[in-house]
């Protein structure tokens, strides 16, 4: 992986450490930090890159996209599956919906752009 695929890596990385939801968080913050021990990377190189946001914004989507497999595989190990009064309560159910708004916004946002 070139300094350049690193630094735009680590900027999506923290971006949605910064904005996202539950366990997506969570995952790329740990990811962020991972990443830039490996490459040995300081917080200043990865807020260097001036990228077009183009491939930023794919890895975002894709981060997205594991965050809200995670949160469905979640939701479908729950003993009260489908019990919509209880499932309007929870977490997961809040993230999941969270996610799919995210997502939505940003195809959006890929759409006028392009």
């Amino acid at each position: 992986m070139t300094k350049e695929q690193v630094r735009r890596k680590l900027k999506a990385l923290k971006a949605l450490a910064e904005r996202g939801v539950g366990g997506e968080k969570e995952t790329a913050k740990r990811l962020y930090e991972e990443l830039k021990k490996k490459y040995e990377m300081q917080e200043e190189a990865a807020a260097e890159e001036k990228d077009s946001g183009c491939a930023i914004s794919m890895f975002y989507m894709g981060m997205m996209g594991f965050s809200l497999q995670q949160e469905l595989e979640n939701c479908n190990d729950c003993p009260y599956q489908n019990g919509q009064e209880i499932c309007e309560q929870c977490g997961t159910y809040e993230n999941i919906k969270e996610i799919c708004r995210r997502m939505e916004k940003a195809k959006q946002e890929r759409g006028r752009a392009g």
